[in-house]
């Protein structure tokens, strides 16, 4: 999230709208558009790829796949406007699925088509691409739709979004929306810094009686590290 953030800082920063509109002339956002606005700007490709995925006018990404790891490096992922983020969607670290065609890519060719994407967990949803490559990685734009003209019949599922509520917690000394399914028991969301729901936050906390009943108690419940049954 930190790297994140910072990319955009500076694509802001380095990217000026004025450069970003000479490179794409008005056209729909193809893969080639991120090696030229990298070699007409100082910004580095996660930056460029984000300030392109911003001019998406619907769901799709722009994704820079490392060739000799099979793995996507970077990923910029613009959500539905009005869906929201779907449930398949490429994103760092993500190994390219088996079969699909980045794997076979030479070195220089190019590729406009519909393929899919696999979740590692298994989800799989079709995409257009449109994408480059060199001897280092694989650019890839992908679209819910076919704004390059890529396919001629058009027959496309309907698209899976996430559904899990959105909540805010305070924890690890921040407060943040977390999206996910709450605990059973107390209701809350799991921290995506530490991985606890609030009820084991209150379990972390609690200590053993050192009496003979071996219960947890808050601290404050404790005298000389017993419980007050215990104490009797």
């Amino acid at each position: 999230m930190l790297e994140t953030v910072c990319d955009r800082i500076a694509q802001r920063l380095l990217l000026l709208e004025e450069v970003v509109d000479s490179v794409v002339a008005g056209g729909p956002i193809r893969a080639r558009h991120v090696l030229e606005l990298y070699r007409a700007s100082h910004a580095s490709a996660p930056a460029c790829s984000i300030a392109l995925a911003n001019r998406l006018p619907h769901l799709g990404a722009v994704a820079i796949i490392d060739r000799a790891k099979d793995a996507v490096q970077y990923a910029s992922v613009r959500p539905d406007p009005e869906e929201g983020w779907p449930v398949v969607f490429p994103w760092p670290r993500q190994v390219v699925p088996v079969g699909h065609p980045f794997r076979s890519m030479p070195p220089g060719a190019d590729m406009t088509r519909k393929t899919f994407w696999r979740t590692t967990w298994g989800n799989q949803q079709q995409y257009y691409i449109d994408a480059v490559s060199d001897d280092r990685r694989v650019i890839a734009v992908f679209s819910d739709i076919d704004v390059w003209g890529a396919e001629r019949l058009h027959i496309d599922e309907p698209r899976e979004f996430d559904r899990r509520p959105v909540t805010e917690i305070h924890c690890c000394g921040r407060i943040q929306a977390v999206r996910g399914y709450p605990c059973q028991d107390c209701r809350q969301p799991y921290c995506p810094h530490c991985g606890h729901c609030r009820c084991q936050r209150i379990a972390q906390k609690e200590q053993m009686c050192a009496g003979m009943c071996f219960l947890r108690f808050q601290p404050r419940l404790l005298v000389n590290g017993l419980c007050e049954e215990c104490r009797r």
